[in-house]
């Protein structure tokens, strides 16, 4: 019996594919995904979160505990799935330039039933996967909370460290 409820559920699709603890994008998995920009020494924090319909940005003070709403908008679907399909390229758990040690940090968050699957972190260090996710916020908000993203400046500022 049991063997025939497995079966029923992996024609179904609904049986989650494990990747030796990584999220995969075809997986079905995520419905939401954070993006927080850290600007030390600051203590409010930049949120953006997404999922399969809509694109909201909110402004997070740890200090005195205020969340508030900047911006909501309905996004296109065929943007998140492009989104959701540069999952598997963030293999690891930390990307950081260690020659600097203030500036801009950048936490992507993959979320499940408001639960945390993955967080992924980037210290002053540039990744192809994650300026795809940049560009896709960038064009679906106003430029007043756009994210900026120097890719040569990153990449320079990486090459100076070696």
């Amino acid at each position: 019996m049991r063997i025939l409820i497995i079966v029923l559920i992996a024609m179904a699709g609904t049986l989650p594919k494990c990747n030796k603890g990584k999220v995969s994008a075809t997986s079905g998995l995520i419905e939401k995904v954070s993006l927080s920009i850290h600007q030390y020494p600051m203590k409010e924090v930049l949120i953006y979160d997404t999922d399969s319909s809509s694109l909201r940005v909110r402004l997070l003070n740890n200090s005195l505990g205020v969340d508030s709403l900047l911006a909501e908008r309905q996004v296109d679907l065929k943007g998140f799935q492009i989104y959701e399909s540069d999952i598997s390229k963030f293999d690891q758990e930390l990307y950081a330039n260690q020659c600097i040690q203030d500036g801009q940090v950048i936490t992507l968050a993959f979320m499940k039933n408001d639960s945390t699957l993955r967080k992924v972190r980037f210290s002053n260090y540039y990744h192809e996967g994650l300026e795809k996710v940049i560009n896709f916020i960038n064009s679906n908000v106003d430029s007043v909370y756009s994210i900026s993203y120097n890719r040569d400046q990153l990449i320079g500022e990486m090459k100076k460290c070696k």
